[in-house]
């Protein structure tokens, strides 16, 4: 029930545990040692409108602050991607034991750039989430611009770069 594609799981050998979910399933894996120049990533399936929960609780589980989301704008609006995150700024939304609030939201040529405070439970302490959408990836196949993708690769490594710790993974999905 929480996998988008029956046939596209995780491996238990890199799968993500879900430390204090009803249960510690969630269809993400960890991408280790890919190059000496490249983080640490949790590849994973965009959320479901029933994993959305599941989601944030592993980037509060997990430490992340960077997520990359390889969805269009048009996947969206069809409703082929759960919007899983606020849109207005000051707007919270709750999302199972996590209050989400957008904080700032920039358009780049490439892709919208979203400033995402991430609060658990009510501990005092809030995080920040940089959450970077490329905005031309198409449904099907590749991007058609090279230099578009390559740009937003190059933006998505300069906030790696400033988040702090530099070990905590990178969230990349698409549908």
């Amino acid at each position: 029930m929480k996998n988008r594609h029956q046939d596209v799981m995780p491996y238990d050998l890199n799968r993500v545990l879900l430390q204090s979910g009803k249960d510690d399933y969630i269809n993400a894996s960890l991408v280790e040692d890919l190059s000496p120049y490249c983080p640490r990533l949790i590849a994973t399936q965009a959320p479901l409108s029933g994993t959305a929960a599941d989601f944030w609780l592993m980037v509060y589980e997990q430490k992340v602050s960077l997520i990359v989301m390889l969805v269009s704008e048009q996947e969206l609006e069809k409703g082929k991607v759960v919007r899983y995150f606020p849109t207005e700024r000051g707007q919270q939304v709750a999302q199972g034991p996590i209050t989400l609030s957008l904080t700032t939201q920039k358009m780049a040529p490439t892709h919208v750039e979203r400033m995402i405070s991430l609060q658990y439970r009510d501990q005092s302490l809030k995080r920040t989430v940089v959450h970077l959408q490329f905005t031309s990836w198409p449904e099907l196949g590749l991007p058609e611009s090279k230099s578009n993708l390559l740009r937003f690769i190059q933006d998505v490594h300069g906030h790696y770069l400033h988040q702090r710790p530099l070990h905590t993974p990178v969230v990349v999905h698409c549908r």
